[in-house]
């Protein structure tokens, strides 16, 4: 089973990371960071089972690690990948080889 699971989430962690850094479909993209990003916490950093006060604190930041990834990804998934994604770069680039100031700013 991990044989399969293993690269699978590698390919789903990076097509998001990749729609969202390029803008395109970022929406789309978060979602599949969200479905990445749920299993792992869940499964990968059991705080609640880890004896060790030490090992304990470090998986519960770990786990809040991805906690704040995760709500990352969701405001992306609701706004859109913003002005600092690639797509908007070259879409303001376009229009100032245009010669469209105006409109290159207000993107």
């Amino acid at each position: 089973m991990a044989s399969i699971a293993v690269p699978l989430s590698g390919v789903v962690a990076i097509a998001g990371g990749l729609s969202i850094l390029l803008g395109y479909r970022a929406n789309l993209g978060a979602w599949l960071i969200v479905l990445f990003l749920i299993p792992v916490s869940l499964m990968m950093h059991k705080f609640w089972t880890v004896t060790d006060p030490m090992m304990a604190q470090i998986q519960m930041i770990l786990f809040m690690k991805n906690v704040s990834m995760l709500g990352g990804a969701l405001l992306i998934s609701q706004f859109g990948a913003g002005p600092f994604s690639l797509r908007c770069a070259a879409v303001a680039l376009n229009a100032l080889n245009k010669g469209e100031k105006k409109n290159a700013h207000s993107i």
